[in-house]
C-alpha cells in the first residue's frame, strides 16, 4: 500500500526485533531483583501502549511519527513477559524434570495461541456476518 521496496519493508519491521532484544536482556537481569509479576504487568501495558500508538497510523503518517514507536513498544512486550513466564514455569522443576516442564510450557503456549486464534476468527466472522446482513 505504501509502495515500499521489499528491503525497506523488511527494515521497517526491525523496531519490533530491537524491542524484543532490549526487553529480553533487561528482563533477565530484572527478574531476580523485582520478581516476575511487575515485569509481566509492564509487558501488557507496553503492548497496550504500542497498539494504541499504532491505531493512529494513517496512509500519510511518517514512519518515525507512529509506526516506529508503536512497533518498538510492541517489541518490548515479549521480552518483558515471556522471560519471567519461563522462569515461573520452571520454578521447582528438578534438573531431570526441567525439559518436561519446558516442553509443557511450549505446548501450552502453542495450543493457547491456536485456540485463541480460532475463537477470535469465529467472533470476527460472526461480527462481519451480522454487520453485512443488516445492510
Amino acid at each position: 500500500m505504501l509502495g515500499y521496496e521489499p528491503v525497506v519493508a523488511g527494515l521497517a519491521s526491525l523496531p519490533t526485533t530491537l524491542g524484543v532484544l532490549v526487553s529480553a536482556g533487561a528482563a533477565s537481569t530484572l527478574v531476580p531483583r523485582v520478581g516476575p509479576e511487575p515485569l509481566m504487568v509492564l509487558g501488557g501495558l507496553l503492548a497496550a501502549a504500542g497498539m494504541f500508538t499504532l491505531s493512529f497510523v494513517g496512509v500519510d503518517t511518517g514512519f518515525w511519527q507512529r509506526p516506529f514507536p508503536g512497533q518498538l513498544l510492541l517489541g518490548l512486550r515479549p521480552g518483558s513477559a515471556f522471560v519471567p513466564l519461563s522462569d515461573l514455569a520452571l520454578v521447582g522443576a528438578g534438573e531431570h524434570d526441567a525439559g518436561a516442564a519446558s516442553a509443557m510450557l511450549d505446548a501450552t503456549q502453542q495450543v493457547g495461541a491456536s485456540i485463541g486464534t480460532a475463537v477470535l476468527a469465529s467472533l470476527l466472522v460472526g461480527a462481519i456476518s451480522a454487520y453485512t446482513s443488516t445492510r
